[in-house]
């Protein structure tokens, strides 16, 4: 997805560049603008960063629409410095972009207040009227039965039943500090996406229920002490990562900068119970170990 919008992005600065560099000179050899007016339109050409940037950010905010609101606003306020250097309103030129190294602060701060945003879909079979549904729901017009999503339909007539619309609840999470614990008997395991700021997060699996079907687990955020106990009899494919810090998995040692380990069990594809752990976090200790 990335790859895509960097090349339309250079495609746009190239035909925008290479548009205003023609008409300007169009204008200029017929004498309609004098060398003046041209040099203004040289030195307006961060506009085109500051438009790019600003594409970038609103398709952030459009459904299927590639795009980033940190990249987007990063260009406007480039291309806004750039565009007044040139103007000589301030001293501003293209290597000052280390000047802008706050923003990063900026964005992480965001980061943290914003949260992240979790999805659960069900499917509602029913044709009566949606009134119980809050403003949180939002509902597609599929007619899929919904198999996709419901690990538990298993005959035809159980998939019969499910055929209706989804809806979809976005429920708004923010963790800026979080205390986890998963280690009450028998609690379940499910798919989880859980984005921390700082966290402290403790998972006993020995303990769980774990359906026989693959359960997705993602972990990340920015800084977190992460312990995980797993029983032997279930597959596992695990990833944890950590710019800084420690990160061990069983017999796996990571300890510094870039500190990345990767491990998968051996009948993980064939394994009808397993779990796939990603752990992402800028700084960390991560341990996973067998009970």
């Amino acid at each position: 997805m990335f790859n895509k919008f960097f090349s339309k992005m250079a495609k746009w600065t190239i035909a925008l560049m290479l548009i205003g560099f023609g008409i300007a000179l169009i204008l200029q050899n017929l004498s309609i603008i004098s060398l003046e007016m041209s040099n203004v339109v040289w030195n307006s050409w961060p506009i085109i960063i500051v438009l790019i940037g600003l594409v970038s950010f609103s398709n952030y905010f459009i459904p299927y629409k590639s795009g980033s609101w940190k990249f987007g606003s990063f260009l406007i306020v480039y291309g806004a410095l750039l565009w007044a250097g040139n103007f000589n309103y301030i001293e501003f030129g293209l290597i000052d972009v280390w000047k802008l190294w706050p923003l990063i602060l900026i964005y992480i701060g965001t980061n943290i207040l914003a949260g992240r945003k979790t999805v659960s879909i069900y499917v509602d079979s029913t044709d009566g009227e949606d009134a119980h549904k809050d403003q949180d729901f939002i509902k597609t017009q599929s007619t899929s039965n919904g198999s996709e999503y419901n690990h538990k339909v298993e005959s035809e007539d159980q998939k019969e039943k499910t055929k209706g619309d989804f809806y979809y609840h976005y429920k708004r999470q923010r963790h800026f500090i979080s205390d986890i614990n998963y280690s009450k008997d028998n609690w379940e395991v499910k798919d989880m996406d859980l984005w921390t700021g700082i966290g402290d997060l403790y998972f006993d699996f020995s303990k769980a229920y774990i359906p026989n079907h693959e359960t997705k687990i993602r972990l990340r955020g920015y800084i977190a002490d992460i312990h995980m106990k797993l029983p032997e009899n279930v597959a596992y494919k695990i990833y944890a990562n950590v710019k800084i810090g420690d990160a061990k998995v069983f017999n796996q040692n990571r300890t510094g900068i870039g500190s990345a380990v990767t491990y998968v069990s051996d009948n993980y594809d064939t394994a009808t119970k397993k779990i796939d752990i990603h752990m992402d976090y800028k700084i960390g200790d991560i341990r996973v170990n067998y009970v």
